[in-house]
């Protein structure tokens, strides 16, 4: 106990010397769990061992415990430290406590009866060194029966075979061909994890099927909602306890036996660890596989047995060899087959046995069972106490059974996990295609090779390389569509090998179609006298009948006895009695399941076809029945509404494109595309699109574009920003070129596409898949052969690609750009480009952003989104490597370049290289020069540069818009700081000029405004306060700036209305010094007013008012301050202690108590003082101030006499 406990003090220590605790739970620390443990040290009753046994457990366990769980750990240690004897307690902590202490007694109890009854645990390699004879026996006769699978009548005439691909004549290996085996291989099977949704799932099955007595296959609810896939070596890795639930013949008695080989072969390799896979290994255990409808038999005449009994039975009872392994937890026992148990009482006392075992001898090594009750702490959180089969020890176990019917009997404990046998997917299924060829042709060689038959190797290696031909194409077009079991793969696989021709399959359906032909062609028809189009009928029905009334896609024995009966009495034309046609009816069904698979039993007298695509292809056929194209194109419209049928009406396009006749399959996809004109919604079109990849071949190409031209012009916008980019790049690149040329030329047709195409990649419909990587240069060159034509396509066009640009990787995909290459190239940091130089490439060429940086949203200039080629970029490139001159000379030089070749132009040019120099002469002498414009008023290109560059500002603040609106966490707050960064720059060096700083000024106001921001906002916000405490010299380098007390400032223009910044900046930059100190007593007026518009309830209101008062000061205004201090601190006396360690606050706030009568008296002496002032314009000028102030002093005194 001692050992554990100092375990968890340094476990403990890590932490504090980590300083990771910031935070208590109920006023807990680790400190304090710490003292606990040392006071837990020195108290010993049952309840302290007990807690101390667990503990050591869940250390193991873990490799890391956070803070949560020793915190967690606090009222366990205090209930132990108080021991059994002690006082009660109530609530969920106690109880979770009381369960963690009669789950270790439990443990300890089965620990001292284990040591008890055998002493000490034998290790494995031990055991089998002691029956080193049986044990060899056992396995070497496991792996020859069960490592392989046998292929029959795979070569159909061996004859023909041998004289085919053989020099000589001599036949005797017919056997041997007649029956070939391949080895088994279930790596990495993929399983669903079901447990978070099996307990629902078992409720709900509960629900509507009570017992097995009144089970309604059609209501039966299908488990959803999976987990994470996993494969079934990481099952072996992590879990003990396991029930694998699937579909008749999906591979479960497979996947049991393949498992049962790879631990015999360690075993008999003398393997330290069973290799699963790569760097998959788990340590040796004993494999027992049992048949549990044998051992349900054995038991029926030995009920008073159990099932550690019938395994010690099939060893003979002579050494007991099942039974060490299991008794010393060595032992990996897999049961097979619950659900062939047929008898549901049975199938329960059989369960019972299992449930029985599970609780006698699969344990933990620390004996931990799968019955135990699961612990959790206050957060929810599972901390793993329960050792994974990873470590040695312990018996595992694994059992088989299929879906329905489970629910009646389950086998649930605690830790029992339960998965679902998944169908193959594209990878995995090609793989056990191309392995399964490999196999038997190389068997196949062998044999004959065996025998001495010389090969005829050149033929062989082409019908080698035409099958995996055959496979490739079946999962080329089809990757994410097809699904199968190992059993339909390996039909699939004997039929392609058997084949004498190609197998080429363009579409989905004819893959289906061969399958299903296959299976028919070995229909008996002469052995029961009934026609394969009878059976055809038949299966047609049941597929219609189980779409259409049963969701689970499961019908009873009764259901699909009638349905037989009478389609042999419609169409068999046999003239027999009621008994005789059930006699048929059981011999249809019986070769249905047994030899054809095409229906399989799934218990319970419960049927379904074997594989989805059965159903699927033969409701396709009962679609496409005998109707005129008219019809058919109707029906097909109605049924697209129906979710079930989708499937089969996308076999039912492929069908159409593969069998029918060009004339009338291009009719039908007319009609289709044209039959719901009337309807919101272009169901035959969506669905005509969503078939593509069915379609052997395209209809005409009026079809396709009016089905795209009528998908565009759809009513319903969020079906065109869905659909309609995705289904256009379905087309082939050819097609999708001439689409645009030939519909692109009308201007709404252009609008809508370039929404579609801008909306679906920023919805993310379409993530740049290989087609829009290689199609977006095609259709950028497309639309610019449209900007010309007028500035709303250039403006749309514009928008459209500078919006895509920002989309991550987008540029490579657009245009090969010269001049973005030029920055990484020349390694050209932004930093040194001029603003001025840097807002030409921006206006021009594109590259401006907005990035998110730890939720602040800040422009950001990137080369990489430059998308728009310009003529004047030759001459940036020059400025910029022109690294001899200064930027004042070189800006000239460029200037004057720009006015030279406007000078040599004619008036009247409105090209894209005249429109981008007046942008760039705009940027570069500014936008209020007044001779400029005078200047080139009459050339048509200046008034276009104008648009250009409101259409640029459009597309800057939309762009911010809608970052602000996609993510609320962002604030205006990363602008203001980018903003406050430029004029820390400029201001130092501008104070001697006035002139340019308040130009300065207004324009950073301005340019906040158009972003719908008020600066003086941000001074209400803690960032504007904090930083300038934190760090002494940036303080004053701030004070030196926008803290310039008495000169006018950025700070100050954000307290002016916008209509009147320009105003007031004229004013203030008037050389009239008499104007110029009006200007400034009313510009701190209008100031003072704007204040009163602020939210005086926001905490930071107070801290404002108090930093501006010193500003105000020589102005003769602070009084105006003071009043609204004094209002806005009665009623804030719970902010202001809240905010008493901020050390500023205490700096600037008014703690003394104020008089406003002194107030008052104060500006009433200043008002005699302004009588006396000889200076009429001065004298006028401190009257109204004065006047001003003591009128809002006498408000104050009003509203504080009310509020008192």
């Amino acid at each position: 106990m001692n050992e554990i406990i100092a375990r968890a003090i340094n476990s403990i220590d890590y932490l504090l010397e980590k300083d990771t605790l910031k935070h208590v739970i109920h006023g807990h620390t680790l400190m304090d769990i710490r003292d606990l443990f040392i006071k837990l040290n020195s108290t010993e009753n049952e309840w302290t061992e007990l807690f101390c046994r667990q503990l050591d457990r869940v250390m193991s366990n873990n490799k890391k415990l956070l803070e949560d769980y020793w915190i967690n750990l606090y009222d366990d240690i205090i209930y132990a430290l108080k021991g059994p004897n002690g006082e009660t307690s109530m609530g969920e902590n106690w109880n979770n406590f009381l369960k963690k202490i009669t789950n270790e007694k439990k443990r300890m109890q089965r620990e001292i009866q284990f040591q008890h009854k055998f002493g000490k645990r034998k290790i494995f390699k031990d055991l089998v060194n002691e029956k080193a004879k049986l044990v060899n026996e056992y396995l070497h006769n496991c792996i020859y029966v069960y490592s392989k699978v046998q292929i029959d009548d795979l070569i159909e005439n061996i004859n023909d075979f041998v004289l085919e691909n053989c020099q000589l004549n001599e036949i005797s290996v017919k056997e041997q061909l007649q029956r070939i085996d391949i080895k088994i291989d279930c790596s990495k099977h993929l399983l669903a994890d079901i447990e978070d949704h099996f307990s629902t799932t078992i409720e709900l099955c509960r629900t509507a099927n009570r017992d097995s007595n009144t089970f309604f296959p059609s209501i039966e609810s299908e488990l959803s909602g999976f987990g994470e896939s996993k494969t079934i070596e990481t099952l072996l890795e992590y879990d003990r306890w396991i029930v694998i639930l699937g579909d008749p013949r999906s591979g479960k008695s497979t996947l049991l036996r393949w498992i049962l080989c790879i631990f015999a072969e360690a075993i008999c390799n003398n393997d330290e660890q069973v290799n699963l896979n790569e760097n998959h290994y788990v340590p040796n255990r004993f494999p027992i596989l049992i048949r549990l409808t044998e051992f349900s038999t054995w038991l029926y005449e030995n009920q008073s047995k159990t099932l550690y009994d019938y395994i010690n039975n099939l060893s003979n009872d002579k050494e007991n060899l099942f039974g060490e392994f299991i008794d010393h937890g060595h032992a990996l026992i897999l049961l097979d087959g619950l659900d062939e148990i047929d008898d549901i009482h049975r199938r329960g006392q059989i369960v019972d046995r299992i449930k029985e075992f599970i609780n006698e001898f699969i344990f933990t090594p620390e004996f931990c069972s799968a019955f135990d009750d699961v612990i959790r702490n206050s957060q929810n959180k599972i901390y793993y106490e329960i050792g994974s089969p990873k470590i040695t020890g312990g018996n595992q176990l694994i059992v088989t059974t299929r879906k329905v019917g489970y629910q009646f009997h389950p086998i649930l404990g605690s830790f029992i996990h339960h998965y679902l046998l998944l169908l193959l997917e594209r990878k995995q299924s090609r793989i056990f295609m191309k392995k399964w060829m490999q196999q038997v042709e190389k068997s196949i060689l062998e044999i004959l090779s065996k025998h001495g038959f010389e090969l005829n190797e050149e033929k062989m290696k082409y019908l080698s390389n035409r099958r995996l031909n055959a496979i490739e194409c079946i999962f080329k077009k089809h990757s994410t569509s097809l699904t199968f079991n190992p059993l339909l793969l390996c039909f699939i696989c004997k039929n392609i090998f058997q084949l004498n021709k190609n197998f080429n399959p363009k579409s989905r359906i004819e893959i289906y179609d061969f399958i299903v032909q296959s299976i028919l062609n070995s229909w008996p028809n002469q052995e029961l006298h009934i026609s394969k189009d009878i059976l055809i009928k038949f299966l047609i029905h049941t597929s219609t009948y189980l779409h259409t009334n049963s969701s689970s896609n499961l019908i009873d024995a009764f259901d699909l006895k009638r349905l037989c009966q009478m389609v042999l009495k419609q169409h068999g034309n046999l003239s027999i009695n009621h008994e005789n046609l059930c006699e048929y009816t059981e011999k249809i069904l019986e070769i249905l399941q047994s030899k054809m698979n095409i229906i399989s039993e799934l218990g319970l007298e419960v049927f379904s076809f074997q594989h989805s695509l059965f159903q699927d292809y033969f409701v396709t056929q009962s679609l496409l029945g005998n109707s005129s194209i008219e019809s058919l194109a109707k029906r097909i419209v109605t049924f697209t509404s129906k979710s079930r049928f989708r499937k089969s009406l996308l076999l039912t396009l492929g069908w159409i494109s593969w069998k029918w006749a060009f004339k009338d399959y291009n009719q039908f996809c007319n009609l289709l595309v044209n039959a719901d004109k009337s309807s919101t919604i272009p169901l035959g079109i969506l669905l005509f699109f969503e078939g593509f990849k069915d379609l052997r071949r395209l209809p005409m190409k009026s079809v396709i574009f009016n089905a795209l031209n009528h998908l565009l012009n759809c009513s319903i916008n969020i079906i065109v920003d869905k659909y309609f980019l995705w289904n256009f790049l379905k087309l082939p690149e050819n097609l999708i070129q001439e689409w645009m040329e030939l519909h692109l030329k009308d201007e709404l047709n252009l609008r809508k596409f370039c929404q579609s195409l801008l909306k679906s990649i920023q919805l993310k419909i379409v993530q740049f898949p290989n087609k829009l990587k290689s199609i977006l240069p095609k259709i950028y060159q497309q639309l610019n052969k449209y900007r010309n034509q007028n500035s709303t396509n250039e403006f749309l066009i514009d928008q459209t690609f500078r919006r895509i640009i920002l989309i991550r990787n987008a540029h490579e995909y657009i245009v090969s750009n010269e001049f973005s290459s030029y920055f990484s190239s020349n390694h050209i940091c932004i930093s040194t480009i001029h603003p001025l130089i840097l807002s030409v490439i921006c206006l021009v060429c594109g590259g401006l952003n907005f990035i998110l940086e730890n939720q602040d949203l800040r422009i950001n200039f990137s080369s990489k989104q430059i998308f728009r080629q310009s003529s004047i970029i030759p001459s940036i490139v020059e400025y910029l490597t022109n690294s001899e001159e200064s930027h004042w000379v070189k800006m000239t030089s460029l200037i004057n370049y720009y006015e030279n070749i406007l000078e040599k132009t004619s008036k009247t040019d409105t090209s894209n290289e005249i429109i981008d120099i007046f942008m760039a002469l705009i940027c570069l002498k500014g936008l209020s020069i007044e001779m400029f414009y005078r200047k080139y008023s009459e050339y048509s290109g200046l008034s276009l540069a104008a648009i250009r560059l409101q259409q640029n500002w459009f597309y800057l603040k939309q762009t911010w818009i809608s970052h602000k609106d996609g993510r609320h966490l962002i604030n205006d707050h990363s602008l203001l700081l980018d903003l406050q960064q430029i004029v820390n720059f400029f201001y130092p060096k501008s104070i001697e000029f006035e002139k340019q700083r308040l130009k300065f000024s207004v324009i950073c106001v301005s340019a906040l405004n158009k972003f719908d921001i008020n600066y003086s906002l941000f001074l209400l916000t803690p960032s504007y306060f904090v930083p300038a405490r934190q760090n002494p010299q940036s303080t004053n380098k701030n004070q030196n700036s926008t803290e310039m007390i008495g000169k006018i400032s950025l700070k100050s223009f954000s307290f002016i209305p916008k209509h009147l910044q320009n105003l007031y900046y004229s004013l203030l930059n008037d050389s009239n010094s008499k104007l110029n100190l009006l200007s400034r007593v009313l510009f701190r007026l209008q100031s003072l007013i704007h204040l009163e518009n602020l939210d005086e309830n926001d905490p930071n209101y107070y801290l404002l008012l108090s930093r501006l008062r010193s500003q105000f000061q020589n102005y003769h205004m602070e009084n105006y301050l003071i009043i609204r201090l004094i209002e806005n601190k009665h009623g804030r006396e719970q902010e202001k202690q809240e905010q008493r360690a901020n050390t500023l606050f205490e700096q600037i706030s008014i703690d003394e108590p104020i008089d406003v009568n002194k107030l008052i008296e104060i500006e009433r002496q200043r008002l005699s003082d302004a009588n006396n002032i000889t200076d009429n314009e001065r004298k006028d000028l401190k009257l109204l101030v004065t006047s001003i102030i003591l009128a809002r002093l006498f408000q104050g005194e009003y509203r504080f006499e009310n509020f008192s």
